[in-house]
């Protein structure tokens, strides 16, 4: 899983992680709620019940998520292209979806994401300066059009293949088959 630096979390992180998994074998990734600032509104619904999993057609903000091990292993790592800021996340919860994990927020845990009253990752802003922010997040916007040939706004609307199309999207994908 990964948290950035500036996040709060509660106690029994571990326990609460490990239930929404195994309670849920067909997300592949998961989000807490985030108080603060977070792309996905989904994300931000504090009315969540403790236990419950939200299903999401959008992206899931990497403020803090849990990435199940064999969606890793089928997904692999996040694409290194991506630098600065933005869009690695759209281009990896298409890529789980393309290979049929479903993608949620769990009420069972809250993240609190910002600090020195910004509600955004406060390590960016203090590494990098607003002409670079505007510049990585163009490099990356235009990355991901080239990339998978739409937006990341298209993202809710695309139509993600059946579970008998997988083995086709992962030889495509990646060269090879995971069976």
């Amino acid at each position: 899983s990964y948290n950035q630096p500036e996040n709060q979390i509660y106690p029994n992180i571990f326990h609460s992680c490990k239930n929404a998994l195994e309670e849920n074998p067909d997300f592949g990734l998961l989000s807490p709620i985030i108080f603060g600032g977070c792309g996905n509104p989904d994300q931000q619904n504090q009315n969540l019940l403790d236990g419950v999993v939200l299903e999401t057609n959008k992206t899931i903000c990497f403020i803090s998520v849990l990435i199940r091990r064999e969606a890793w292993d089928q997904i692999g790592p996040m694409d290194e292209d991506f630098t600065g800021y933005g869009w690695d996340d759209d281009d990896y919860c298409h890529r789980a979806k393309l290979l049929g994990w479903k993608t949620g927020v769990f009420g069972s845990l809250q993240i609190f994401h910002g600090s020195e009253n910004r509600t955004m990752s406060s390590s960016y802003h203090t590494y990098f300066t607003k002409e670079e922010q505007k510049v990585n997040s163009s490099h990356n916007h235009e990355m991901f059009k080239k990339k998978w040939g739409f937006l990341p706004s298209k993202l809710p609307h695309f139509e993600y293949p059946k579970k008998d199309k997988q083995e086709l999207l992962i030889n495509k994908l990646y060269g090879y088959s995971f069976r």
